[in-house]
């Protein structure tokens, strides 16, 4: 709809009264759109967002082709990690494929697996002055922004890690190179902050009014420890040790050491952020588990590195004949034992590590719940929006289920989960600090809830539930409700008295229109008071046929205007602010900055600095021995 309207999304009007995007940024859904793009849409978005989902699940494996590369290591290195990060699916909080797919938190993990990315090419630049990925690493670290900002955390301490790296290991270089590697970061640095500028600087401006709870955290060191056993298996956390132990005594790998550094560092700063510590909470809107998938893929690589040294010293000490071959083939094998052990073809798993089955939308449970939602559009009364209530007993990720709704309506929709509020005076039969779902949900049904909110038709289903009854047995029993229709495991309802979502007193409009960035009402004859059941932000501007009207927020946090009498029109819209087109010719300018960086690269003009020749393939186990950075 934003791309309709010729402007990118800024406000997510669709979802529980609405919500500023730069809160819970969207950088994965425009991927999304990009591969439909791509696509000629060809495909349904839904079917679009399995291989977004795919593309990210296998991405780490070009920062690992990256990070080997630039040390002149056998690519090996880069399949053996990328098979471990397969094979181990990690819990819901450590970034693996249970977090990624099972659990589709594909926000956070791609915010890691683009942190990643960034800091490979960074290293690269850095170390080996190869400014062909200068562009790629301003422009990942601004994805890795724009898909979720707490991954700059991550961004931040690689990037010390590089600078730590050329103070403590300033191995054959000269001030100059180093000054060189400097102003390229900086310039790296300058390019992808303007780009996120659009984000950033909103994320700053109201910050104060972005109410974070923590769910999740780790309460004492042992939690952490044991996270990060879950995250990578107890093999590879000796591993990843060694082979951190290992980028310290092999001179030549500059990346690999930078990336350990990093590992410490990142370490160091979730133990310092984490509930235990005289520092913990320092950051508010944190959750100290969100930091897990980036360790999680750096212990990885150390680890692979590893096992490669291990390999090559021992076919080394043999002598074996084609020792390339040899060592390839043994890593190779490596990476398929790694896979078939771990989906329990070979021994026995721990069930921690066994990859769960993943349920598909191409069934019909699915089928009959979009059907459901198309059945409450249908007979939804104009200016109302929809409640979701309920989970197949079947199933323990209804919730995922119930996101997939705005497919089938562009009405607003209400769900009794996904209650992650940004403000706190929802109104609802919850507490947020407790719990982002009603434990109740059946409350939901009462005349005053679906009054406050503007709801005009309930799709509901049966749910185990915290305390009270079954909410399906409740919508059935409700005098209030009228059931329309029953497809599957869902009943269908029309509120028989609706309240529209703008309202003046007991006046309703004649007509409504609710857009992402604007809300549109025509009148009669309107005067006094009008409530609008939308969530109040600092952006929202009024006008009442033209002229302007302040707009203040209800203690439930919508929104309230009044207006003269005879009013015939009222308009809200979600502005653009001077502070806005400030950052959007910032990021103009980034781009300007990352064409003329990809220039630059190409050979049309050259930063100033020495070159460097690629160098061959040293093995790992003879590289302590050359005594130099390549």
């Amino acid at each position: 709809e934003s791309l309709r309207d010729g402007e990118p999304l800024r406000w997510v009007a669709n979802h529980q009264g609405g919500y500023p995007a730069e809160f819970y940024p969207v950088g994965i859904a425009w991927l999304d759109v990009g591969l439909w793009a791509l696509l000629l849409g060809s495909l349904p978005i839904i079917a679009v967002h399995k291989l977004t989902v795919i593309l990210i699940f296998v991405l780490p494996a070009l920062a690992y082709w990256i990070m080997a590369r630039g040390d002149h290591l056998t690519l090996w290195i880069a399949f053996l990690a990328t098979t471990i990060h397969i094979a181990i699916p990690g819990d819901w909080t450590n970034g693996g494929y249970r977090e990624l797919v099972d659990w589709g938190l594909v926000t956070n993990v791609g915010g890691a697996t683009l942190a990643l990315i960034a800091s490979a090419a960074l290293a690269r630049v850095f170390h080996n002055h190869d400014w062909s990925l200068a562009a790629p690493a301003a422009l990942a670290i601004a994805a890795a922004a724009y898909t979720n900002p707490r991954s700059l955390l991550a961004i931040v301490v690689a990037t010390l890690a590089l600078l730590l790296t050329a103070w403590v290991f300033p191995i054959a270089r000269s001030g100059a190179v180093r000054r060189t590697s400097l102003i390229a970061v900086a310039a790296i640095a300058g390019a992808s902050v303007l780009l996120a500028g659009p984000l950033l600087i909103p994320l700053v401006r109201y910050r104060n009014l972005y109410s974070f709870v923590h769910y999740e955290g780790y309460a004492t060191p042992r939690a952490y420890w044991e996270s990060t056993v879950t995250a990578v298996s107890l093999p590879v956390v000796f591993l990843s040790v060694a082979g951190l132990i290992l980028t310290f005594t092999v001179q030549r790998h500059a990346i690999a050491r930078s990336i350990g550094i990093a590992l410490v560092g990142y370490l160091s700063l979730t133990g310092g952020l984490s509930d235990w510590a005289a520092t913990g909470g320092l950051i508010e809107q944190l959750e100290t588990p969100r930091l897990m998938p980036f360790q999680r893929l750096m212990m990885i690589y150390l680890a692979a590195y590893a096992i490669v040294w291990f390999i090559e010293s021992v076919v080394r000490m043999t002598r074996a004949a084609h020792a390339r071959a040899v060592t390839s083939g043994a890593i190779g094998v490596a990476g398929i034992a790694v896979v078939a052990g771990m989906f329990g073809s070979v021994w026995s798993v721990p069930e921690v590590f066994v990859t769960p089955p993943v349920e598909s939308t191409a069934r019909p449970e699915f089928a009959e719940y979009r059907t459901a939602i198309q059945a409450a559009n249908q007979i939804l009364p104009p200016g109302t929006a929809i409640l979701v209530l309920g989970n197949r007993l079947d199933s323990e990720r209804w919730w995922h289920e119930q996101l997939w709704a705005p497919l089938e309506s562009d009405a607003p929709f209400f769900y009794d989960d996904w209650l992650w509020y940004w403000h706190l005076d929802h109104a609802g039969p919850y507490n947020a600090a407790s719990g982002h779902a009603y434990p109740d949900p059946a409350r939901a049904l009462a005349s005053p809830y679906l009054e406050a909110h503007g709801i005009g038709s309930v799709v509901v289903t049966n749910m185990n539930v915290r305390s009270g009854g079954d909410p399906r047995e409740a919508a059935a029993s409700d005098p209030s409700l009228i059931l329309e229709r029953t497809v599957g495991a869902w009943d269908v309802f029309r509120v028989g008295a609706p309240t529209p979502i703008v309202t003046n007193g007991m006046t309703e409009p004649s007509t409504l229109t609710v857009k992402n960035h604007s809300i549109e009402v025509g009148f009669t004859d309107a005067s006094g008071t009008v409530t609008v059941r939308r969530n109040w932000f600092p952006r929202w501007r009024a006008t009442a046929d033209g002229n302007d009207v302040a707009v203040t927020r209800t203690s439930d946090g919508y929104m309230e205007v009044t207006v003269p009498p005879g009013t015939r029109s009222l308009k809200f819209e979600y502005e653009v602010t001077g502070a806005d087109w400030a950052a959007r010719i910032g990021a103009g300018a980034g781009l300007l900055a990352v064409v003329g960086m990809a220039i630059s690269s190409a050979g049309i003009w050259r930063w100033q600095g020495p070159r460097r020749r690629r160098q061959p393939h040293v093995p790992l186990a003879q590289a302590g021995e050359t005594g130099s950075t390549p």
